[in-house]
């Protein structure tokens, strides 16, 4: 026979039928370092998506205007790139940056390539739209709480940048539509 359990126990227990838990788990919460890492992971894979996907987008564009933001994307993110890669191996813990774009980011640039050429330049400007509010939330987010100087500085840095990206694409989609 189990013995009765302890009322405090039992007076924590939400659910009926369910065995108490003395010591529930804390929920899991990353630490500041692990944002700074999760940051860095993240804005290296979106910079690699914007420079691939403009490549992509010199080869599949025939409008002047979306080629020339194009060549300003890849300009832009190889010098992001170069800026912040000091910082971000050192917050990754590594010596070479991992090369592969996340999952999301590939299935975006697998839609660009199957995009009849008549939609591609709007489906390109909404996928870096698309692309650099998500880049816009984890900068602001590191330079808000991040721990690592350099990469909290890194992000404050470039978040001007990555809006003048938002608006130029957001115009030209206007102005195309």
């Amino acid at each position: 026979m189990i013995p009765p359990a302890p009322a405090a126990i039992v007076a924590q227990s939400t659910y009926q039928n369910v065995a108490p838990v003395r010591n529930p788990p804390a929920p899991a919460t990353p630490t500041l370092a692990g944002l700074d890492r999760t940051f860095a992971l993240a804005a290296l894979q979106a910079n690699h998506a914007e420079i691939a996907t403009a490549q992509f987008a010199l080869e599949r564009s025939s409008v002047a205007e979306v080629r020339g933001s194009a060549e300003k994307m890849i300009s832009e993110h190889t010098a992001l790139g170069s800026a912040m890669q000091p910082a971000i191996l050192h917050a990754l813990g590594t010596s070479s940056p991992p090369q592969q774009l996340s999952a999301g980011d590939t299935l975006t640039y697998r839609h660009l390539q199957t995009v009849p050429e008549a939609d591609f330049d709007q489906e390109y400007l909404q996928a870096q739209i698309a692309g650099h509010l998500a880049a816009l939330a984890d900068f602001r987010a590191e330079a808000d709480n991040g721990t690592d100087a350099r990469v909290k500085a890194l992000a404050q840095h470039w978040l001007p940048t990555i809006q003048s990206h938002i608006v130029m694409c957001a115009l030209m989609l206007r102005r195309a539509a």
